[in-house]
């Protein structure tokens, strides 16, 4: 677990919400749940097998006559066949294993999902600022204070930092859904949701 134990260090402030997604992952992520239905199955197993068998046989003997039927029983209990134990180990280091490499997955995701958010926001706030200095300009070239040219590059700066937004928007909201359908199995709408929390 020590790479995601790494991960969530670099998450201090996120609260519930990162709680509420971690603990949805681990319980509906498709890979999670096929690992943790083979280790149940096979700690159901039995660690030791047993067989009996009876025999019955009636027949006569050399000396001439007929003997009474004859049975014979037999069992088999091997009492220290631990196969089906070191079995059971083995899958749940693995379960173990995969376990800590699917959080640590996911974690790295929201990584870069916050990360994309703080870029997205920064976008936001520039786009914000050059439609701020557009409607300015226009103001002033509508009162005749100024000419008409010094309104073109403004409007221009506006435009790309508005396409940049958007861009950033959509690709923010992609990631979110398909990071949310890779590790949310069946409940991959309500991990969206949680994601969206985290990045907002």
């Amino acid at each position: 677990m020590v790479g995601a134990v790494a991960l969530l260090w670099s998450f201090p402030s996120l609260g519930s919400a990162l709680d509420d997604a971690i603990a949805l992952v681990l319980q509906f992520n498709p890979v999670l749940a096929a690992q943790e239905a083979s280790v149940a199955e096979t700690a159901r197993q039995r660690s030791w097998s047993s067989a009996a068998t009876l025999g019955w046989t009636e027949r006569g003997t050399e000396y001439g006559g007929v003997a009474g039927p004859n049975a014979g029983v037999s069992v088999r209990i091997p009492l220290f066949d631990r196969t089906n134990d070191l079995k059971l180990v083995q899958i749940q280091s693995e379960a173990a294993r995969q376990r800590d490499a699917v959080l640590t997955a996911f974690l790295a995701d929201v990584r870069m999902l916050k990360e994309l958010a703080g870029k997205t926001s920064e976008a936001d706030d520039l786009r914000r600022l050059h439609r701020d200095r557009a409607e300015y300009w226009k103001q002033v070239v509508k009162e005749g204070r100024a000419e008409q040219d010094k309104l073109w590059p403004e409007a221009e700066s506006w435009k790309r930092a508005e396409h940049t937004y958007r861009q950033l928007r959509a690709n923010l909201d992609t990631t979110v859904e398909t990071t949310a359908q890779r590790f949310g199995g069946e409940e991959w709408l309500r991990l969206r949701d949680l994601l969206v929390a985290i990045t907002s």
